[in-house]
């Protein structure tokens, strides 16, 4: 009504662009508001007086413009509307109903649903908009998420679509138009898709210039013969009836234009705000002329995930009339499976449809990546091309290729053409590389160069249009940068013919990490066309890899990483991966003797980094990315670990002590070594890895070796004596002789990796105190070997200045579970608790200052890693330390955990016989004026100190008072 009174529309118009509005806007802005209301009072006030001045100024004159297109209908027009919007639907849904899969032997049309995967998309927010207080409610779950093709288009208000070549723009177009006509559920509102094809808009707008109205009713036509009513088009884009949608942004060449193209889609998305707007774009190019991200969000099509490319399998090869229904089950179960380590090929839509081409014929994907993409290449030369149409000259077609093949390589080895070259500079490069070989004259060449750069631009897979340059040169790049790599690397071989020449090529750019992909495909196409030449590459690998004379570290690992990278592609001999082990495990152990020097002394800049899947490791694991990589070659395994062994058995031998020692290092830790190839590529434990540990350690000559050779090893690392006492070739007394005291305290496990803490064995002092007070028998050897090993340490100490152990944390806590005790129970009185702490401090002590003194600074240690607390909080009760042969020296821990003890500490001491600099050490330490450990490591102390700071508060309240209030109240709420 008060549309028909404002405008003067006719009443049944008006109650259907009311019933339209109201059923578009209604729910949703209420929901919205319903929603801010609950977050943000003030905001939700804010926003009602703001919608108010916007609707006063500004609703109304949309409305206004908007009706003006209703005003002018009489009801046969919208009767002839109403009819002219079914037969266009039908019209739509037909023509979209079928697509062409990428079948290369016949142009076969198949139902769309039978077919097609539906995409997934990650969306993403303006950064004013995602920091809106209407943000949450409007489910912008923060800047980037991902939706499906349902959620896209729930949200499809004005939205980019930005996909790579082949990611399925154009097939995501028909799927919409198809979806969007399909019938209505009951009570909502048949949406009307309306295709605008962009490069087809340009060519009838170089004629005479049209708006996007006039251009659909232009197409709509052409296309589908229909007789399109004045005013239908605006009517149903004014009513919010239609979904437009733009396709193929990026297909105007030239930049300016586009950016004109951008400003009128923007001004058209003003003048209908009621329908939706999506627009299609290659990712390449879209920047130089986007729509504005605070009115547009941009949808990017994301690669097809494992599951997407096993339904597509399945549906492709069910299409496959050739085979009965059983073959064409088994054969995609079969595609998929053999396709899964080219996973990142398979990806992309485009490239998939080829696989399953290839597949089908030959049942089988060539494990060679530089074939596969031979394949790839030939059947879109060849079959994509007839397919479509596309025809070259003989003597053309002869030339294409090596041109194609020359552009490649330049353009890969010319970082400054990564962002497109000018179509003046690829022509003049391709006539240069035509003369004199193919022709005299360079006319001649450019006059081809020109057919053959048109010819190009029908293939979309293989140069791409990115837009133009300032003065109106076209824009080209490689489409597929995997085409791009292997192209390259054809002419690559194809100028350097021989495993030597083509060495010196690759070599220097192997050793600083550069060329990864081309090196792999270069190595394997040279071993198709030279006897060999596989062989022969990897000679003058290792060779360049083990060379420390004329190489420095960072690029022997460099070469040894690429080498251990593509074993499994590579496929090498027995005797070359024998070489590549001996490279890797001579890496590692090189590399464990430099690790405490700066990275510029191993030769090895900072700006330098181990190239490849391993690049985002820390400089420990690069030390160890290349053995651990070619531990995780399942062809060569049994080869790899055999020669593991031998190489760390000869090393072990060498009479170079800081080789030999971390050789024994390396051989003695395969377990942690399994551990990292679990937390890198997530495997199973490796089991033949723990057994060679296990025989090599049990081995009578490492027993041997050990023994005469404990003192030259021990000075090059102390993950030697760690080693050792761990597999039992040396007694605790032996550790402390070759070992400093700060040691002991290191995690045995985490001798190549930190993060392996939460799976070790408990440190070695935390062993030698346990044998020490309580499990070893005072007569035995065992007792006897602790005695001594604290005797050692205790020497150690003389000299230093606290503190003097550095070690992180402590992960077992197993002493505080075993020490700290609560002293009474609650019906204990105070009496009794006395008489138990004199009793168990006065316990008799028959040890030397030294030893004791070894073991106080020890058990000092454990203490403040561990933060022990004499307050059992569950029991609320005081606890005593249970200390076995240390228990006369309680009271010196008790004090450092309680305030109040000073004297009781001083007697302690002086019980037990602790004088000179022995007593002030452990006096200082028992005040907390020094710390045996390095206090910036003490965290597990904090929340510990908090509650006992809490405690020690509370000391003061008078607890007859506190029990008197409590058995008050209690008393009150028996008598309510």
């Amino acid at each position: 009504m008060l549309l028909s009174f404002l405008y003067g529309i006719p009443s049944d118009q008006a109650s259907e662009l009311a019933r339209i509005i109201i059923r578009s806007a209604s729910e949703s802005i209420a929901s919205a508001a319903l929603n801010l209301e609950k977050l943000d009072r003030n905001e939700y006030q804010e926003c009602r007086r703001q919608a108010a001045v916007e609707f006063a100024t500004g609703r109304i004159a949309q409305l206004q413009s908007q009706t003006e297109v209703v005003a002018r209908l009489t009801a046969d027009a919208l009767t002839r509307i109403a009819q002219f919007v079914v037969e266009y639907r039908k019209a739509v849904r037909h023509a979209n109903r079928h697509i062409i899969p990428a079948y290369f032997t016949d142009q076969k049309r198949v139902p769309i649903d039978d077919i097609y995967i539906a995409p997934t998309f990650q969306t993403s927010v303006s950064a004013r908009r995602e920091a809106s207080p209407l943000a949450s409610v409007l489910s912008f779950d923060g800047s980037n998420f991902e939706v499906n093709l349902d959620q896209l288009l729930a949200q499809a208000y004005r939205v980019v679509v930005l996909g790579d070549p082949g990611a399925g723009k154009s097939t995501l177009t028909k799927r919409i138009a198809f979806d969007l006509t399909a019938d209505a559920d009951p009570g909502s509102t048949e949406k009307v898709p309306f295709i605008v094809t962009l490069h087809r808009y340009q060519e009838y707008s170089s004629q005479r210039r049209l708006s996007f109205v006039q251009y659909l009713r232009r197409v709509l036509t052409e296309d589908f013969h229909l007789a399109v009513e004045d005013d239908a088009i605006e009517y149903l884009l004014a009513t919010g009836r239609a979904t437009v949608i733009f396709d193929g942004l990026d297909e105007l060449l030239d930049t300016h234009r586009r950016r004109e193209v951008t400003s009128a889609i923007e001004g058209f998305s003003q003048r209908y705000p009621s329908s939706a707007v999506l627009v299609t774009s290659r990712v390449v190019g879209y920047r130089e002329a986007p729509l504005d991200p605070e009115k547009f969000r941009t949808a990017t099509l994301m690669a097809f995930s494992d599951s997407d490319v096993h339904a597509y399998a399945r549906r492709w090869f069910a299409l496959e009339d050739t085979l009965s229904p059983t073959d064409r089950v088994q054969v995609a179960e079969s595609f998929i499976a053999d396709s899964i380590d080219i996973a990142d090929i398979r990806s992309n839509p485009l490239m998939l449809g080829l696989l399953c081409n290839i597949y089908k014929g030959a049942r089988s994907i060539p494990r060679d990546r530089a074939d596969l993409y031979e394949q790839c290449a030939r059947m879109l030369f060849e079959k994509w091309d007839s397919s479509r149409g596309i025809r070259t000259r003989g003597t053309l077609k002869s030339a294409a290729r090596l041109a194609l093949q020359n552009v490649a390589l330049w353009i890969f080895t010319s970082p400054d053409l990564s962002r497109g070259v000018g179509e003046k500079d690829l022509r003049n490069r391709i006539s240069a590389s035509w003369v004199p070989r193919r022709f005299e004259s360079i006319d001649d060449a450019l006059e081809d160069a020109d057919e053959l750069l048109s010819s190009w631009r029908g293939r979309a897979w293989v140069l791409t249009d990115v837009g133009t340059t300032l003065r109106g040169d076209r824009l080209y790049q490689f489409t597929h940068q995997t085409f791009l790599e292997y192209f390259a690397a054809v002419e690559l071989v194809r100028i350097n013919p021989s495993p030597a020449k083509l060495w010196k090529a690759l070599g220097p750019r192997i050793s600083v990490g550069e060329w990864d992909i081309v090196a792999q495909l270069a190595v394997q196409i040279i071993d198709e066309r030279y006897p060999d030449g596989k062989e022969k590459i990897f000679r003058s690998l290792t060779d360049a890899a083990g060379s420390k004379s004329s190489n420095p570290y960072h690029v022997r690992m460099n070469l040894a990483a690429f080498a251990a990278r593509y074993m499994d592609v590579l496929l090498p001999s027995p005797a070359a991966t024998r070489r590549i082990v001996n490279v890797t495990v001579d890496l590692a152990i090189e590399a464990q003797a430099m690790l405490a020097t700066p990275r510029s002394a191993l030769g090895w800049p900072e700006e330098v980094e181990v190239q490849g899947d391993e690049a985002d490791l820390d400089e420990l694991d690069d030390t160890m990315a290349a053995l651990l990589t070619v531990l995780a070659v399942d062809d060569s395994r049994n080869t790899v670990r055999d020669q593991l062994v031998k190489r760390c058995w000869e090393l072990v031998k060498s009479p170079l002590p800081k080789i030999a020692a971390n050789a024994f290092v390396l051989l003695g830790n395969l377990s942690e070594v399994s551990l990292l190839l679990s937390s890198y590529w997530g495997a199973e434990e490796d089991e033949e890895l723990l057994r060679a540990e296990a025989a090599a350690m049990k081995d009578a000559r490492m027993r041997a070796l050990v023994s005469q050779r404990l003192s030259q090893w021990a000075p090059f690392t102390t993950k030697v004596g760690l080693t050792a006492i761990r597999h039992g070739l040396i007694s605790y007394s032996q550790f402390a002789a070759v070992t400093p005291i700060a040691v002991s305290f290191t995690q045995e496990a985490n001798i190549y990796h930190d993060d392996l803490r939460d799976i070790t064995r408990p440190a070695v002092a935390l062993r030698l105190l346990s044998n020490f007070l309580w499990d070893a028998q005072s007569n035995s050897d065992d007792y006897a070997d602790a005695l001594e090993a604290i005797e050692i340490f205790s020497g150690q100490i003389e000299g230093l200045k606290p503190p003097f152990i550095q070690v992180h944390t402590i992960d077992e806590l197993v002493f505080e579970r075993r020490i700290v005790n609560p002293y009474y129970k609650r019906a204990r009185d105070a009496e009794s608790i006395l008489q138990l702490e004199d009793q168990a401090r006065r316990t008799a002590v028959s040890l030397s200052e030294d030893i004791a003194l070894g073991a106080a600074v020890l058990l000092g240690a454990v203490v403040e890693l561990e933060g022990w607390d004499l307050l059992d909080e569950s029991e609320d009760q005081i606890a005593f330390l249970d200390l076995g042969r240390m228990q006369s020296l309680e009271t010196l821990f008790v004090a450092r955990l309680e305030r109040g003890m000073y004297f009781a500490m001083r007697e302690c001491l002086a019980r037990v016989g602790m004088t000179g600099w022995r007593r002030q050490l452990l006096e200082s330490w028992s005040e907390r004026k020094v710390d045996f450990t390095y206090a910036n490591v003490r965290l597990q102390e904090a929340p510990r100190a908090a509650r006992r700071a809490q405690r020690e508060a509370e000391e003061d309240v008078d607890l007859d008072v506190v029990v008197s209030e409590l058995v008050s109240e209690r008393t009150r709420l028996s008598g309510a």
